[in-house]
């Protein structure tokens, strides 16, 4: 990682439009690592994985929609950090799933503790009781420690997930 300081106005934003919708999270840690590397490791590892997570579901949401690439914004401040993905989805009812899966992910974790949480939802994932669609909003949860929301405008589809930094 660069180990450069961060910028002297004490807030850096960056935006990344996704290019390569197949290399998604590979391009997305690679461009988190050259752009916010004077982060401590913990937490530019915890910013790369919920990046690219929330970047595949905004994708996985989207990718048919024939809307512009979806656009991810981070922005670090000496206090936090705030990752927001958004893209059209392919419809309303998939906007409205998303919705749902990120409010259902925010209050099981909100719940119990986290790592417990997230051990549970893989339980259900390998013996069918719930699909995997869930589990990147548990990791970006359990593993990065972002609270999660999400946000729609008819078929816009917003992911926002915050973090104390």
């Amino acid at each position: 990682m660069d180990t450069n300081s961060p910028p002297s106005t004490g807030t850096h934003a960056e935006s990344f439009e996704l290019q390569n919708l197949w290399e998604v999270a590979r391009d997305c840690r690679s461009g988190i690592h050259e752009s916010f590397g004077y982060l401590e490791r913990e937490l530019g590892e915890a910013l790369a994985l919920a990046v690219s997570e929330l970047a595949e579901n905004v994708i996985k949401y989207g990718a048919l929609s024939g809307a512009p690439r979806p656009l991810l914004t981070v922005r670090v401040t000496a206090t936090q950090i705030c990752i927001r993905c958004e893209n059209a989805a392919r419809s309303e009812y998939d906007a409205r799933l998303a919705c749902s899966l990120v409010a259902k992910v925010t209050t099981e974790m909100a719940a119990q503790e986290p790592a417990l949480a997230y051990a549970r939802a893989i339980e259900q994932t390998l013996f069918r009781q719930q699909g995997h669609s869930r589990q990147g909003f548990y990791r970006i949860a359990a593993v990065g420690g972002f609270r999660l929301r999400a946000e729609r405008d008819g078929k816009l589809l917003t992911i926002i997930g915050e973090r104390a930094r």
